[in-house]
């Protein structure tokens, strides 16, 4: 019997590349939606032209003069004239502040634009690093064009962007961790197996993280592996280690902030319900809705995951196919972790743990945002399920899938409309902004810390980017 050959259409959309011809056609559409991607958050902050007065904005904005007003003076932004923010002035000890090496930058652009840079450059690497996981996984165009859609346009990030949580940015890097953490996980299905290259991956990501400010997602991702070793302890090496050097490479915001940043004892709650959970995925909210200030928790920012309920049916029908099949990308431990972090997100349970006082775990005031690394991890499964329901169905699938496109599409611009940041600037006026200066900081333990601290994080850095190089010189 003669194997037919897929049409244009399947070769390019729903199977693997046949010819070159289809491959750069895929490669073609590819390209489309990371363009498409540049220009949404462009669009998000209006081409840069935003006041930056809503929410934390202010605060971004006060941090951003304030790194511009240290390049221009020569000056190291050691202290500022009063405690404005999080009732302390030594600026470097605040593990929130981005201090990625695109701020130098700001000599030469507004805060507006150099936000947009900041963000799109984060969107790039996110881009690679969602393709990279789908060439792992093996998985086709239309499973990465919804995963993508998923992860790139859902209310969780939108919505902390929107209000000013610059440094939420590094969620794009989320993809990486999940690379590196599959990484552990082949390496220690047996016996423990110690995987030099995915640690010092892993640990590198982290001092991405809190180089960008991104101490949350930093500290959450480190719970998640600590957690998985409760149903794996075989990658006990691997978690240990990449956990020990990130937080060397790290140190350069970890100790002056241990030091010097006042902590804040108040803990919000997670999704009261059952019924809030599911609401955060398929309502469209806006940043003022009130309906929950009955649990006197946090703004809907915090809860906010919308994809839209077409997207959202996609979502679950994916992840069932694929946990049907049996093929499911994740080792049973990872899941069992995930439903771990879906429980620290509802309530107060969060609370047991805050109370132990856990070296930086009280750091996490907002426990609904736990619920993002079961999102993403269950988002990533569920592109391998769109392989599984196509592969099933067939024809039908196909059809099912194209024809809930548009409307997935349509749910997703209706919250980007409502959340982007013009919109939400409308409705604040005459914000006053705070007119704060650089002073000289007479603290010799507070300098002394601040430099001590990065010389170490630097000199990690540097033993880390050798032994990399070391790694795939020996594997070339």
């Amino acid at each position: 019997m003669i194997e037919q050959k897929p049409s244009f259409l399947d070769a390019v959309f729903w199977e693997y590349p046949s010819t070159k011809t289809h491959a750069r056609i895929q490669a073609y559409f590819f390209s489309t939606l990371f363009l498409v991607g540049i220009i949404y958050w462009i669009g998000f902050f209006n081409s840069g032209k935003v006041s930056l007065n809503a929410f934390d904005w202010v605060k971004e904005d006060a941090y951003l003069n304030t790194l511009r007003l240290a390049q221009t003076s020569n000056v190291i932004p050691w202290q500022w004239s009063e405690p404005y923010y999080h009732n302390t002035d030594k600026f470097l000890a605040n593990p929130e502040v981005v201090l990625t090496p695109d701020i130098l930058f700001l000599r030469w652009v507004s805060n507006s634009v150099f936000i947009i840079m900041h963000v799109v450059l984060f969107y790039v690497a996110g881009f690679w690093g969602s393709f990279l996981l789908a060439k792992k996984l093996n998985v086709r165009f239309v499973s990465f064009f919804f995963f993508w859609l998923i992860f790139n346009y859902n209310g969780h990030i939108s919505a902390q962007i929107a209000i000013g949580h610059f440094q939420w940015t590094g969620y794009f890097l989320i993809p990486f961790f999940f690379i590196f953490l599959l990484q552990f996980v082949e390496k220690s299905q047996d016996a423990p197996t110690f995987n030099k290259t995915a640690v010092l991956r892993m640990a590198l990501l982290f001092g991405i993280l809190f180089l960008n400010g991104s101490v949350h997602l930093a500290i959450i991702c480190s719970m998640f592996l600590i957690t998985a070793l409760l149903f794996r302890w075989a990658m006990y090496q691997n978690v240990i280690t990449s956990i020990f050097i990130g937080s060397l490479l790290g140190l350069n915001r970890l100790l002056p902030a241990a030091l010097w940043f006042p902590p804040k004892d108040s803990i919000g709650q997670g999704y009261p319900t059952f019924n809030s959970l599911l609401d955060g995925f398929t309502a469209f909210r806006l940043y003022n809705f009130s309906g929950l200030q009955e649990y006197h928790i946090w703004g809907w920012w915090e809860y906010d995951f919308y994809i839209g309920f077409i997207m959202f049916i996609i979502f679950a029908v994916s992840v069932v196919v694929v946990f049907r099949q049996h093929k499911a990308p994740f080792q049973p431990y990872l899941l069992k972790t995930a439903g771990v972090f879906v429980l620290l997100a509802l309530g107060n349970v969060y609370n047991i743990i805050n109370i132990l006082h856990l070296p930086l775990v009280g750091i996490e005031r907002a426990p609904s945002r736990f619920i993002v690394m079961p999102f993403v991890l269950f988002s990533i499964i569920s592109m391998a399920g769109i392989n599984e329901f196509t592969n099933l169905w067939g024809k039908w699938a196909k059809i099912i899938v194209t024809s809930a496109l548009p409307f997935a599409i349509g749910e997703l611009y209706f919250h980007f409309a409502f959340w982007r940041v013009q919109y939400i600037e409308s409705s604040f006026r005459n914000v006053e902004k705070p007119m704060l200066s650089l002073i000289p900081c007479s603290n010799q333990i507070y300098i002394t810390t601040v430099y001590a601290s990065w010389i170490a994080s630097l000199i990690a850095l540097i033993l880390v980017i050798v032994f990399l190089q070391k790694t795939y010189i020996n594997r070339g």
